[in-house]
């Protein structure tokens, strides 16, 4: 009997021994994983993720006035005289003078001076902060559909002063039957008399590229890129034509 008793006694406390030890070994593996959780959630962050683009833009919208003004003037009458070197006699010859029509549409844009100071140390040259302008018919059917732009990309847009303001002037001719004829670029536009006609402006800050395809028939073929950043397009501005 006292065999039986300390064999029952060991086997019991074999058996409290295996379920501690498992107990402990289960509670250590448990805070292991939560330990390590962690890591997958902090692999699955990009590590090239960037800002959305215009996040750290230094444009805004331009701010700006639109005036037409009457430039009317009188052109002189010219005389010119040349001498027959043959006969020695001389010719006098007299063109008279005229009167010249025409009208001045001067925009005047606040200039943002952050995006002034920003300097491009790098190529190209070219690289600058620039104006675009653009036009649209007052009582267009379509409108916000029907906009212009002034400047051809291929001949440059128009370039900001380093002073508080830039003074972009169109000397335009005009005639009280016909209107202003409004010729800038490859524009050739009449706004008749009393029109109205909506303008915009957008700031930009970069340079144009260009790249030839000399394969184009059946002339090579250019085309234009400006490269940069643009603001948005300014509210409208409405002038008259008179």
């Amino acid at each position: 009997m006292n065999n039986k008793i300390i064999v029952t006694i060991l086997i019991v406390l074999l058996v409290v021994i295996v379920f501690t030890g498992s107990y402990l070994l289960l509670g250590r593996t448990t805070n292991t994983k939560s330990s390590t959780s962690p890591t997958p959630l902090l692999t699955s962050i990009p590590t090239n993720s960037q800002e959305p683009t215009g996040s750290t833009s230094v444009l805004s919208i331009p701010t700006f006035t639109v005036t037409i003004k009457d430039d009317s003037h009188n052109v002189p009458p010219t005389t010119t005289s040349t001498t027959d070197p043959y006969t020695g006699k001389t010719t006098t010859t007299t063109i008279p003078g005229f009167a010249v029509d025409s009208r001045n549409i001067t925009f005047t844009i606040q200039n943002q001076l952050l995006a002034l100071s920003y300097k491009q140390t790098e190529q190209p040259s070219t690289y600058g902060f620039y104006y675009d302008i653009r036009f649209e018919p007052h009582y267009t059917t379509t409108p916000n559909n029907d906009w212009t732009e002034i400047y051809d990309i291929s001949l440059g847009y128009s370039s900001a002063s380093t002073s508080e303001n830039t003074v972009i002037s169109f000397h335009n001719d005009y005639s009280p039957q016909t209107g202003l004829a409004f010729i800038q670029g490859g524009i050739d536009r009449t706004f008749p008399p009393d029109a109205k006609v909506d303008f915009q402006v957008q700031a930009m800050i970069g340079y144009i590229t260009s790249s030839t395809n000399y394969h184009s028939l059946p002339f090579p073929t250019t085309n234009y890129t400006f490269v940069g950043e643009t603001s948005g397009w300014s509210p409208t501005q409405t002038l008259t034509i008179s």
